[in-house]
């Protein structure tokens, strides 16, 4: 007898736990067909407008001559630790 009362449980348990499962997504499908009905915000951009008797941009005065480079500093060496290696051991 026992036995039969566990296995009503666990029945009840387990018919208890598909019940929220389908509660729990219908919940979520109202919500999806909820932000599918709202309409995303359109943002169109465009280039501002300019006046009728705006006369056209004057040509920008070129560029300053860039300073003259100082000489680039000297390559520094590189280690490889495969040339550490090698005058360690003498080869």
């Amino acid at each position: 007898m026992a036995e039969q009362s566990h296995k009503r449980e666990m029945s009840e348990a387990v018919r208890g736990d598909f019940e929220r499962l389908r509660a729990r997504r219908q919940r979520r499908g109202r919500a999806a067909e909820r932000a599918a009905t709202v309409q995303p915000e359109r943002i169109v951009l465009t280039p501002p407008k300019r006046d009728i008797g705006e006369s056209e941009p004057q040509a920008a005065a070129p560029p300053a001559s860039p300073p003259e480079a100082a000489e680039p500093p000297a390559p520094v060496e590189r280690r490889s630790w495969v040339r550490s290696v090698l005058r360690r051991s003498g080869g």
